[in-house]
């Protein structure tokens, strides 16, 4: 069985009921739903390939993961997607509900709530470096939005991700409680 998934952040916790509308929608199923307790633990086993990349990834999505795990806490989850369709659709599909999902949400992409964080801090705590106390220099910033929810865009990179994913879905919710989720809008 071909199957993708949505990593859902910490932050998404506020649409909850509006993203399984959306997965309702589009047709596609539920197959499971597996809880993250250490949500930035995830996003960095997913994004390590993609950080040598570029160093301003790295920063970004430690950021994203610094704020959500303020504002939010640091539990997210994984929803496990099926639908009876080739998975070169279903993968079409999946990335149509994401783009749909944060097109609802735009509201932190278009400056309606915008969190700065300083990267000089970021990289220290990356890195362990000691901070220049001397230094009269403005930190470096980064305007980070919420982005709420994650999916890979291709075929081979949810093949990749289903490797890294398999040893964070041990957390199975029961359908008891993800009508909890959905009442409480909570991950915890």
């Amino acid at each position: 069985m071909n199957c993708t998934y949505l990593l859902l952040h910490p932050s998404s916790n506020i649409i909850i009921d509006y993203i399984f509308e959306t997965l309702n929608k589009k047709g596609l199923q539920v197959k499971a739903v597996y809880k993250i307790l250490r949500w930035d633990e995830i996003l960095d086993d997913i994004y390590k390939n993609t950080y040598p990349k570029s160093s301003s990834i790295k920063t970004h999505v430690h950021a994203h993961a610094f704020i959500n795990k303020y504002m939010f806490g640091n539990c997210g989850l994984i929803l496990i997607l099926y639908k009876n369709i080739t998975y070169t659709e279903l993968v079409k599909q999946t990335l149509e509900v994401k783009r749909a999902i944060r097109m609802f949400v735009d509201k932190t992409k278009n400056g309606t709530i915008s969190i700065f964080c300083s990267t000089d801090e970021l990289k220290q705590n990356m890195s362990n470096a000691q901070k220049d106390k001397e230094s009269n220099i403005l930190p470096e910033t980064i305007n980070v939005f919420f982005s709420y929810l994650h999916c890979p865009d291709t075929i081979e990179q949810y093949e990749e991700d289903f490797k890294v994913l398999s040893k964070y879905m041990i957390n199975q919710l029961s359908l008891q409680e993800i009508e909890g989720v959905l009442k409480y809008r909570s991950y915890f």
